[in-house]
């Protein structure tokens, strides 16, 4: 299995939002969040409990003043199986999503 490389976001992310925090309690665990300028944000996960985990993926989930939301014209759930440069662009339409 080959894990994704979160550099290829993370750079990205930390130009245009506000990393807000990371918690990892294995080695391989990745937790991360950052919050965008319109209030909307980006979890960002890979632990043996996520979707794609076993394929070295990542899991996302949009944020809402800090709380995960389920209500974004991106998605009304979490979404799995993505690719780092998927991560990228699904971030890029969150960062530019229209505060409500």
């Amino acid at each position: 299995m080959k894990l994704q490389n979160p550099k290829i976001f993370e750079n990205e992310f930390n130009k245009i939002g506000k990393f807000l925090d990371y918690t990892s309690k294995a080695p391989n665990d990745y937790k991360h969040r950052w919050l965008f300028k319109n209030g909307y944000g980006i979890s960002v996960i890979r632990t043996g409990y996520s979707y794609g985990e076993d394929e070295g993926k990542f899991e996302i989930a949009v944020l809402k003043d800090n709380n995960l939301c389920f209500t974004s014209e991106i998605t009304e759930d979490v979404i799995g199986h993505l690719t780092s440069k998927q991560v990228l662009e699904i971030g890029l339409r969150i960062s530019k999503l229209k505060e409500k």
